[in-house]
């Protein structure tokens, strides 16, 4: 490190210029026109969300940044660490994963995704509990992928409901029961901003019966296709009915998208799927979908008991 690295909040123009245009060079494909981060993230913990600058040309120059987002008083994620490539390798990026580490130490819970080349400096840094791998799947066209629904109705069709209409306390429920993780607040907001932002593409579905909510899926706008987050069910044949009602709703959605100052996503979706679920994996290859790319679960100290028998999709690679 050859210049002094200043350590400060963003301000909510960096989230663009930053957190999400940085985002998309390392090939995380975020939400479109910044919708997780505006919308969510930054407003319910914008103290989480820090930049590193050091003096270029007697300007500041931004050259790292990372969140260290808190979903309660018992749990956190370190996310969207990342350091321009000219300034790599300087040791720069560490000084702000410290802050955002310190920011949770009263947090029993604090987790991340790591790509598996990082993961040898994480257990290093102290995230010496591995949880398991997420492998993120991209569907074909979604035109084809409801085909193969067409042909053979299932008895849980008319289940499918807009989670607008679905009990919210029970989602908040099945979130912490295959996450591990209570965080009602945070989730209450997360499903609140994919009925409240319609506008912007976000969206969800569940799959309610006789009153009780077996499993359900939010979808958003990326860059390059619909992310979805959370994807939970209690069987496999619930999250393919769950799949192929947010796939029905991306076809209606995308060309809602098409304006002359939105470029489109593309009408793909992509689905961050946990390994240890057979299920999940079953479910996968049997609709052929593509690998994109693998990151590792890990946490620092204590793991939640989180039950992967239900999570066929994580909400969050950024945030968790």
């Amino acid at each position: 490190m050859t210049n002094t690295l200043t350590i400060r909040p963003c301000t909510p123009k960096e989230l663009k210029e930053y957190f999400h245009q940085w985002t998309i060079s390392e090939g995380w494909n975020p939400i479109k026109y910044n919708a997780e981060l505006t919308r969510l993230s930054y407003l319910m913990y914008p103290q989480g969300f820090l930049v590193g600058t050091v003096p270029v040309t007697d300007q500041e120059k931004v050259i790292t940044i990372i969140a260290g987002f808190r979903h309660s008083n018992s749990s956190g994620f370190i996310g969207y660490y990342v350091t321009d490539p000219e300034f790599r390798g300087k040791g720069y990026g560490y000084p702000l994963f410290k802050k955002a580490l310190n920011s949770m130490q009263d947090c029993k819970y604090v987790g991340l995704y790591a790509m598996p080349v990082m993961a040898d400096k994480y257990r290093s840094a102290g995230f010496d509990i591995t949880s398991w791998d997420i492998e993120r799947y991209r569907s074909g066209s979604l035109e084809s992928f409801l085909e193969q629904f067409s042909q053979v109705p299932t008895p849980l069709e008319p289940y499918v409901v807009d989670i607008s209409e679905a009990p919210i306390d029970q989602l908040v429920s099945l979130d912490e029961k295959y996450n591990g993780v209570p965080r009602p607040t945070f989730m209450q907001k997360w499903i609140k901003s994919h009925i409240e932002g319609s506008k912007e593409g976000l969206f969800g579905v569940a799959l309610v019966k006789d009153g009780q909510v077996l499993g359900y899926g939010c979808a958003r706008p990326s860059e390059e296709s619909f992310r979805i987050g959370p994807l939970y069910a209690h069987t496999a044949e619930q999250a393919k009915e769950i799949l192929k009602g947010l796939a029905s709703k991306a076809v209606e959605v995308f060309p809602t998208l098409n304006s002359p100052d939105r470029k489109p996503s593309g009408c793909l979706l992509d689905l961050d799927t946990c390994t240890e679920n057979k299920d999940a994996m079953d479910m996968i290859k049997y609709f052929q979908w593509t690998p994109v790319f693998r990151a590792i679960r890990m946490w620092r100290t204590n793991q939640p008991p989180e039950n992967t028998n239900g999570l066929y999709g994580v909400t969050s690679i950024e945030i968790g």
